[in-house]
């Protein structure tokens, strides 16, 4: 067997062998620090800077700079809110560790192995996963409120949802409202029901069952889950991150291109093998 023939073939067992074995990520998808000062609540929302190279596109620089409590923002920064309202952060370690859920999974819906008491769910809902992109892309000041009704414009009487150019006492005290919103979808209905984003959310859109699994619209910002874990690989909590669906693993069709690819060169290294011998017995008589 000719060489050329021969890593053809090899390349042919490569590709088939990639394409039915499972693609395994590494440890952990990002390394982060906690940027929010030593005392700071969590209640208010948090940030994390991503500090390993070589990380995915997910969106960061989309992140409107006026959510930014306690940093300017940046490369690599990102603010969040828990998805998991009776789970610990694990705070005042110097590095964490995230892995973006393939499944928008939440991966602790249980407390010291006992359900919690509200339930927590282990999804992430659509109203969570709505509420997280309109507030971090800027959108909710386009939207006002009385209190009680809610308008497109800005009636008399009105004032933005979110005001992201209020006092700083005020947008935390807006942002633990968000939280408080948060956990209203990922915990139980009855939870914070007076809560006023979870009452925006309710005219957003009526008719939307906020409550069910998030699932990815074909938008341009996806949401995903991102599993928190200490440097022991203890898991704390869970947040939500802006990025974009772009699947680490090539799509079942490139597979299929590669496979297919690699089956035609031996096919057509075959075939000029079979022309090459076709002439060699024309000289020979």
């Amino acid at each position: 067997m000719k060489r050329s023939t021969f890593l053809l073939l090899l390349f042919a067992v490569m590709a088939l062998t990639v394409a039915v074995m499972p693609f395994e990520a590494s440890a952990y998808d990002f390394t982060l620090q906690m940027q929010n000062p030593s005392g700071s609540t969590i209640r208010d929302g948090f940030e994390f800077k991503i500090t390993n190279s070589n990380v995915p596109d997910f969106r960061l620089a989309n992140y409107d700079s006026r959510v930014f409590a306690y940093t300017s923002g940046g490369a690599g920064v990102f603010q969040t809110f828990c998805v998991e309202p009776n789970s610990p952060l694990l705070r005042g370690q110097s590095v964490y560790y995230g892995n973006i859920n393939p499944t928008n999974t939440i991966e602790q819906p249980m407390a010291g192995g006992v359900p919690l008491v509200y339930g927590n769910r282990s999804y992430l809902t659509q109203g969570a996963a709505t509420l997280y992109k309109m507030y971090v892309l800027g959108e909710l000041e386009n939207y006002y409120t009385n209190g009680v009704d809610f308008s497109t414009t800005q009636l008399a009487g009105y004032t933005k949802v979110f005001n992201y150019d209020d006092t700083a006492e005020n947008t935390k005290t807006a942002r633990t409202k968000l939280q408080e919103a948060f956990d209203h979808y990922q915990d139980v209905r009855g939870i914070n029901a007076d809560n006023m984003f979870v009452k925006f959310m309710s005219w957003y859109d009526s008719s939307a069952d906020w409550y069910t699994n998030y699932v990815y619209d074909g938008g341009l910002y996806e949401v995903n889950v991102l599993n928190i874990y200490d440097a022991a690989s203890n898991m704390g909590q869970d947040v939500m991150i802006l990025g974009e669906h772009n699947p680490s693993v090539p799509e079942p069709v490139t597979v299929g291109f590669w496979v297919a690819g690699s089956f035609g060169l031996i096919g057509m290294s075959l075939a000029r093998k079979r022309q090459m011998r076709k002439q060699q017995i024309r000289q020979e008589k």
